[in-house]
């Protein structure tokens, strides 16, 4: 009896007790969890004001080469946008603040905050009163970044002095689990094996919740793959350790391409578990002792210690290899690639925050080349900032209306009459004159312009077209479309709106699309060409027998129209061959039931051809160039062929 009493009231102080340890435990990984949730944002602001001081140098550079005020000023107010989020930033970080060496950082910052921001304001005076640009960009680079520096050190140091706070509490936390886990087994030796398990069970516990706040903290909780944090750890030690022991590295800086698209059309899970299988990918790819991390959306970093230069392009090869095998997702193929960008130490910078930035100009260098990878070098950098300069003359082209339609009649063959235009933009560039698509197209699709064009182009067209039926004329208006275009899903619903508002039937647009932008992505391409034609657009293939598609994907094709491009036109007189091609490619749009358009109609002999092979529109010269919506209304009125 008193043995079962003693055992019940030991059972009873033994559960106690670890009741009593285990809350003990849970208050501890509360306390150290709240401790790493402080410094994560403080960690976070100090990151903003970094960003923010890069942001406001690259404003006041970008300053010096804009002209037009109302971009300047815009480029001010985004400047001024920066500053706000910096000043904010730091009044978080004093606000946050709990120890004295926090403080007198922060107090170094205010400090140097003030001194920069009476300088800035002078240098701004030199700029935006007439100054000397000479002595805008002297005082730049010898008052205002120096001092930057100055202050992105002392952060840098806060953002130091996180690390060794937060490891300290992390260590005073280990010592209390390491006493719990002592008391938890003594009790379990006093009480019975079973307590020991008990005790143990506890322990386990504790510690695995420590080490879980640990990895969460430095790790990416999508991926596992180590975070921005851990990865600035990382890339500072191998620069010091390179430092000191003259062994070069590299980083790599990769964006997936379209994976947007995959968000949008798919979901947001299905977008989350092709980020996941890529970290899988990367990570058995590069070497056990090479970091993979995520900086955030679709974008990795890849650091390579310890190798030969000559490394890390044949690794990017690799690993494009690896992304552009398709990725099976929930029953669903998903085609992906990826752009990289590489930068070595020491030849492309001496420090984190260089490197980074150089793999990022060259990652970008090499979306916009639509290459797989690229290495910085000065070249990529200059022809950034002239695509910089390019973009932004593009994109007030376009809000100015400084681009402009010119339409080229096409013309019924049988009946010698209009049944169509096509819309051909052109630009009048204040500076340079009038160009002609040839010397903006191209470079506008390899900036990530041409949807932004293509949209303007789409919009005048169709209301262009609705001015023609209210004159009375029953033509369709055909509008080019790019590969970059074709592949864009938002095509379509853009393309139906911009029917709603000019109030035309879809039948009256044609989108013209060659061979080669289809076959880009023949699957994308024919998705996004399936909803238009179920829409009720008309579809045209340009330029035919120029591209490299089968005839047999041809046929999967929901068009109406084939083109035959004006090469083979124009040489038909005079090259049997040529010939040939013509008319094999009318009687095979036939046979398919597709209407046959030729260009590069420019004599009656060419006209006169193609009457008798059966062709049933003619586009050239012979009938009319292209001509501005006025000129062409009163070609309408004037011409044989109206």
């Amino acid at each position: 009896m008193r043995l079962g009493v003693g055992i019940i009231a030991t059972v009873a102080l033994i559960l106690a007790l670890t009741i009593a340890g285990i809350n003990y435990l849970t208050q501890i990984n509360l306390r150290m969890k709240g401790i790493v949730e402080t410094s994560n944002v403080k960690m976070e602001m100090a990151h903003i004001m970094q960003n923010a001081l890069r942001e406001r140098a690259l404003s006041m550079y970008k300053m010096t080469i804009l002209e037009d005020a109302f971009i300047k000023d815009t480029e001010y107010q985004h400047f001024y946008r920066a500053g706000g989020e910096y000043y904010n930033a730091r009044k978080a970080l004093e606000e946050l603040s709990s120890t004295a060496e926090e403080g007198a950082i922060l107090s170094r910052i205010g400090g140097l905050t003030n001194k920069i921001y009476r300088d800035v304001q002078e240098v701004m005076e030199l700029l935006f009163e007439g100054g000397s640009h000479h002595a805008y960009d002297e005082a730049l680079r010898n008052r205002i970044i120096p001092q930057q520096k100055l202050i992105n050190d002392q952060v840098l140091e806060l953002i130091e002095l996180q690390k060794i706070q937060t490891a300290s509490a992390v260590n005073g936390a280990e010592l209390s689990y390491q006493y719990a886990r002592k008391l938890m087994l003594l009790l379990g030796l006093v009480a019975s094996a079973l307590f020991i398990l008990i005790a143990l069970w506890v322990s386990r516990k504790v510690n695995k919740q420590a080490q879980d706040i640990e990895h969460q903290s430095l790790h990416d909780e999508l991926t596992g793959l180590p975070n921005r944090v851990l990865f600035l750890d990382r890339l500072a030690h191998a620069v010091s350790l390179s430092q000191r022991e003259a062994v070069p590295f590299s980083i790599m800086l990769l964006d997936l391409d379209r994976f947007k698209e995959v968000n949008d059309t798919l979901g947001h899970d299905m977008g989350d578990q092709l980020l996941q299988e890529v970290s899988h990918r990367l990570g058995y790819t590069v070497r056990d002792s090479d970091t993979v991390a995520r900086l955030g959306g679709d974008e990795f970093v890849i650091l390579m210690e310890q190798i030969d230069l000559d490394y890390a392009p044949g690794i990017a090869e690799k690993i494009i290899e690896v992304l552009e095998r398709p990725f099976v997702l929930a029953g669903q193929i998903v085609d992906m690639s990826a752009s990289i960008g590489i930068a070595n130490f020491p030849d492309h910078g001496e420090d984190s925050v260089t490197l980074l930035q150089k793999a990022d100009v060259a990652m970008y260098a090499a979306k916009r080349n639509h290459s797989d990878f690229e290495i910085f070098s000065a070249a990529l950098a200059q022809n950034s900032r002239a695509d910089l300069a390019f973009k932004s003359e593009l994109l007030q082209a376009i809000e100015r209306d400084e681009l402009v339609l010119y339409f080229q009649p096409k013309i019924d063959l049988r009946s010698g009459k209009i049944n169509s235009v096509e819309a051909l933009v052109r630009w009048q560039h204040p500076q340079r004159g009038f160009l002609s698509p040839d010397v903006f197209i191209s470079q506008a699709e390899r900036i990530g312009l041409i949807n932004q064009l293509t949209f303007w182009v789409l919009k005048k067209a169709l209301l262009q077209c609705a001015e023609f039926n209210k004159a009375g004329l029953d033509i369709t208006v055909a509008v080019n479309l790019s590969a970059g275009s074709l592949n864009d899903i938002r095509m379509p619903g853009e393309i139906a709106h911009m029917l709603g508002i000019a109030k035309i039937k879809p039948s009256m647009l044609v989108l013209e699309i060659t061979e080669s932008a289809v076959m880009s992505n023949p699957a994308e391409a024919l998705n996004v060409l399936q909803i238009l034609d179920y829409m009720g657009v008309a579809l045209a293939i340009d330029d035919f027998g120029t591209g490299y598609s089968s005839l047999a994907y041809l046929t999967k094709l929901p068009v109406d129209e084939i083109k035959i491009d004006k090469s083979f036109v124009l040489e038909m007189v005079q090259d049997p061959l040529a010939a040939i091609i013509v008319r094999s490619t009318i009687d095979l749009g036939h046979n398919l039931g597709k209407k046959v358009v030729a260009e590069g109609v420019e004599t009656l002999e060419l006209w006169n051809l193609l009457s008798e092979w059966g062709c049933d529109t003619a586009q050239g010269y012979y009938m009319s160039k292209p001509l501005p919506a006025d000129k062409l209304m009163q070609w309408l009125r004037e011409s044989q062929w109206a």
